[in-house]
C-alpha cells in the first residue's frame, strides 16, 4: 500500500487591493499534473509520484488572491506508480483512494501558508478559525475549550481527515 512521504512548495503569488465592504472568500485546490520523479533520500534516488497542485484563495471580485503551487510526493510499488500515471494521462482522473489523501495533504500545506500570507497582507484568513463566545448565565469568561477528533495515520499510509469548505463569507 502506498504512502505520502512529503510535500514541497514551488511558487506563491499573493495580491491585496482595496477591501470590499462585503467580502466572499472562495478556496479551491486542483491537481494539475501527475508524474514519476526521482526523489533523493540521502544519496539514494527513489522513484515516487509527484502530484503538482494549485491552491487558490480568491477574495471577492477585486480585493485580492493567494495562489500556491506545490507538489505532494507519494511512494508505492513501481507497477502501481505506472498505473496511476497512465490513468492520469488517459482521463485526468484519480481514484478516491489516491486523490483524497493527496488533496488533503496539499490543502493542509497550503492553508498553513495562506493563513500566514493573509495575515501579512492584512487580508481576512482564508479559513474560519475557532472563536470564544460568552455563554451561560454569567458574563464572565474564564476560558474556553476547542476540541476536534483527528484520525491518526496508519503505519504505512498517510490519511488526513476533514474537508475544507469551498467558500466562506467573511465576518
Amino acid at each position: 500500500m502506498g504512502a505520502i512521504i512529503g510535500e514541497s512548495l514551488k511558487k506563491i503569488n499573493a495580491v491585496r487591493e482595496k477591501l470590499e465592504p462585503k467580502l466572499k472568500i472562495a478556496n479551491n485546490i486542483v491537481i494539475k499534473d501527475v508524474y514519476i520523479k526521482d526523489l533523493f533520500v540521502g544519496a539514494q534516488a527513489e522513484k515516487v509520484l509527484a502530484f503538482d497542485y494549485l491552491f487558490t484563495s480568491n477574495y471577492g471580485e477585486t480585493t485580492g488572491h493567494i495562489n500556491i503551487e506545490g507538489s505532494v510526493f507519494y511512494r508505492d510499488t513501481q507497477d502501481k506508480l505506472n498505473k496511476i500515471v497512465e490513468s492520469w494521462k488517459t482521463n485526468q482522473n484519480l481514484s478516491q483512494e489516491i486523490a483524497l489523501p493527496v488533496l488533503n495533504k496539499a490543502l493542509e500545506a497550503s492553508q498553513v501558508q495562506a493563513i500566514n500570507i493573509a495575515t501579512q497582507l492584512k487580508l481576512p484568513m482564508p479559513v474560519r478559525m475557532p472563536v470564544f463566545k460568552a455563554g451561560g448565565s454569567t458574563q464572565e469568561v474564564k476560558g474556553a475549550e476547542d476540541t476536534q477528533e483527528v484520525e491518526a495515520p496508519a503505519p504505512e499510509t498517510h490519511k488526513e481527515g476533514g474537508e475544507a469548505p469551498a467558500e466562506q463569507p467573511s465576518e
